[in-house]
């Protein structure tokens, strides 16, 4: 199947796997797409249901709920702080980037479990229109979270700028690897 070499967590559901196969293929078809999409999955992790699925196969073989898919979300800023070194002076900048990081996680989750109820009745225009409400709300999320990332940026440290930059870069670069490799 054309889906077997995405994680297992994204294959739990006909409308993750068409949604994973979707935005591989067009993520395929353009380099720039690739690099946005990954740029942006830096700071929307667990947001995205083509990136990250907000549903997900626990250990116990249970489905992750919407509370431990919050705090996911938690962890992962929690974990860009520490990575920034994001220092007293900038506190205001940055819980202004966390708030939108959280409203935008909380979008993507809402919007994900609506369409994953009637995932197993749509048929293929169902699923591209979906698709289609995901990508867009992807894009307002992007726009909410460009401006206050600038903010935060403008006001980092050269050597913060750097690991900023350099960790958009890794991850773009591992999301190129891995798709050469495929």
């Amino acid at each position: 199947m054309p889906w077997e070499h995405e994680p297992r967590d994204l294959t739990s559901h006909r409308f993750s796997r068409t949604v994973v196969n979707i935005s591989s293929e067009l993520v395929r078809m353009s380099p720039f797409v690739l690099g946005t999409v990954f740029s942006a999955g830096l700071v929307l992790a667990a947001t995205s249901p083509v990136l990250a699925q907000t549903s997900y196969a626990t250990p116990s073989g249970g489905v992750a709920t919407a509370s431990s898919n919050s705090s996911k979300i938690t962890s992962h800023i929690d974990n860009l702080r520490h990575e920034l070194k994001i220092t007293a002076a900038q506190h205001t900048q940055w819980h202004a980037l966390a708030d939108v990081m959280r409203q935008n996680a909380a979008q993507m989750n809402k919007l994900y479990q609506q369409s994953n109820r009637n995932a197993d009745k749509m048929n293929a225009v169902q699923i591209l229109k979906s698709y289609r409400e995901f990508t867009s709300t992807h894009m307002k999320a992007l726009n909410l979270l460009i401006p206050a990332f600038t903010k935060l940026y403008d006001v980092l440290s050269p050597a913060q700028k750097k690991t900023a930059d350099e960790m958009f870069e890794n991850r773009v670069a591992a999301a190129t690897s891995s798709k050469k490799s495929q």
